[in-house]
């Protein structure tokens, strides 16, 4: 897999893809416009879904009598450490 993110997670339908490079094409937008459009269109990633997901378990744990803000750093690069493994794993298949 070469994306490290894993592309997006929701990608939207091929007609938003077509009026943009239309726009473009046009002149509506410049490069920097698409750009931007484009990753707006894309959504959070693979990486971002699959963190949320592994942030839920994560903070479903008693984590004894530490404040969970304190926590949140933690949980966060837990998440992010879970995700990436999670798309080591989904590109060895």
């Amino acid at each position: 897999m070469s994306d490290k993110t894993g592309g997006p997670a929701f990608p939207q339908a091929y007609e938003h893809v077509v009026v943009l490079a239309q726009m473009h094409k046009d002149g509506e937008l410049d490069d920097a416009q698409l750009k931007q459009a484009s990753r707006q269109l894309a959504g959070m990633t693979l990486r971002d879904y699959f963190a949320g997901k592994a942030m839920q378990g994560l903070m479903g744990r008693v984590w004894g009598n530490q404040p969970a803000e304190e926590l949140f750093p933690i949980w966060a690069k837990s998440a992010y450490a879970v995700a990436d493994a999670m798309l080591k794993a989904r590109g060895q298949t």
